[in-house]
């Protein structure tokens, strides 16, 4: 299953935030979906799909998994991942870069990629007559 952020608001009663993601999968997993949201269980009627909701911002699109007590989670194992691994190279220049092209690539805000750079031709030489 995925979800996909769809809005924010924030409580009233404790004024937090709360970030609304829709729900896609295959038919059998947003059955489980709904049986394990129980009256939880939320369907936007414009997006047609159940909604998630989380106190935490997770990227714009995250994998859910259910847990074995039946708790809907966001599938954190690339942000872990990725901290891990800036943890382990942090102060240098190597997991300062590490971090940005991992919170880029985590985010959703673009691939983070070398571009590719044409091969400069040179000018043919003129014959001489």
């Amino acid at each position: 299953m995925k979800a996909t952020f769809v809005r924010s608001y924030r409580k009233q009663e404790t004024g937090n935030i709360v970030n609304v993601y829709a729900v896609s999968g295959s038919k059998a997993e947003l059955e489980v979906f709904a049986e394990t949201q129980g009256d939880n269980h939320v369907v936007d009627e414009k997006l047609n799909k159940p909604l998630w909701f989380s106190t935490r911002f997770v990227g714009d699109s995250v994998p859910l998994i259910i847990t074995k007590n039946g708790k809907v989670v966001a599938d954190t194992s690339e942000f872990d991942k990725a901290a891990s691994l800036c943890e382990q190279y942090k102060g240098t220049a190597l997991g300062t870069e590490m971090a940005k092209i991992m919170a880029e690539r985590l985010l959703g805000n673009g691939s983070h990629s070398t571009p590719v750079q044409a091969p400069v031709q040179q000018p043919a030489e003129e014959d001489e007559e």
